[in-house]
């Protein structure tokens, strides 16, 4: 099985943690990169055609031992020892999946303001649901982009994601909306809602 993976880095002191099982990605600060974060090289690499490089492709950031707990050797280890799935994912932080029964609960829990978001982007764009009417479990619970799917899979997610996208970038007459997905979210060091967003489209 042929699999194919990016692995981000932004700065030279990052490539060091860069594995040797993965494909070195620097991904400079621009305006996209700084707004959708792992999102951007998602994109780039469905539209460079990275994803069909292999018979799975996915994209990792530098700290993916630091957060997961686990090398990329062996998230790709376990995807050779169980073959036949669309896509595989590593949930580092599965203690949350026993403390909200959906992704976009913890959001916003975390990071309050999100469920306001995510449905007034969602009802513009036409999905027929609300983030209050989606239920998660362990084998869909996803809190950061730690996955590696198949052509097929990647096709799918972005004609889910790319609307989203789009809309984020192209509605300035959205202005309330869009200024609060653009503006801070709660956490630990100045990031927008945007991530948090994107990230919970896999779920």
């Amino acid at each position: 099985m042929n699999i194919k993976i990016r692995q981000i880095y932004f700065n030279k002191d990052q490539t060091s943690k860069v594995s040797e099982k993965c494909i070195p990605y620097y991904n400079p600060s621009d305006s996209e990169a700084n707004l959708f974060l792992e999102y951007s090289v998602i994109r780039k690499s469905y539209l460079d055609g990275f994803y069909k490089e292999g018979d799975l492709a996915g994209v990792l950031s530098w700290r993916f031992f630091e957060k997961a707990r686990k090398t990329e050797a062996q998230f790709i280890d376990f995807i050779l020892k169980n073959p036949g799935y669309d896509v595989y994912f590593l949930n580092p932080f599965f203690e949350q999946v026993t403390m909200y029964d959906s992704v976009w609960k913890h959001g916003e829990a975390n990071h309050p303001g999100l469920w306001e978001i995510a449905d007034s982007i969602f009802e513009k764009i036409g999905y027929g649901f609300k983030v209050s009417e989606i239920l998660n479990s362990k084998s869909d619970t996803l809190y950061c982009n730690y996955w590696i799917g198949t052509p097929a899979f990647w096709e799918k997610y972005m004609a889910f994601t790319k609307p989203i996208y789009d809309y984020i970038l192209e509605n300035s007459q959205d202005q309330e909306i869009v200024s609060k997905l653009k503006s801070n979210a709660p956490y630990h060091y100045p990031v927008t809602f945007t991530p948090f967003l994107m990230e919970r489209l896999f779920s």
